[in-house]
């Protein structure tokens, strides 16, 4: 569903390489990087990054639209 770009900002935006936070499986997505941050550790530009988790967001809420 993301590009692996995509997926990296995101993943680290949100730390989804950390456990589940709802009922020990599900997600709720909080802010667990500032994006200055993932910028830095991705070595990438923070407008980049914006554009970036502003497409991965986008495909992530039409994909819960379709449940």
């Amino acid at each position: 569903m993301l590009s692996d770009e995509e997926y990296a900002v995101a993943s680290a935006h949100y730390g989804l390489s950390r456990a589940p936070n709802f009922e020990c499986e599900h997600r709720h997505l909080h802010v667990a990087e500032p994006l200055d941050k993932v910028a830095a550790h991705l070595g990438i530009a923070q407008e980049a990054v914006e554009s970036l988790l502003t497409r991965a967001r986008a495909k992530l809420f039409a994909a819960r639209e379709t449940r």
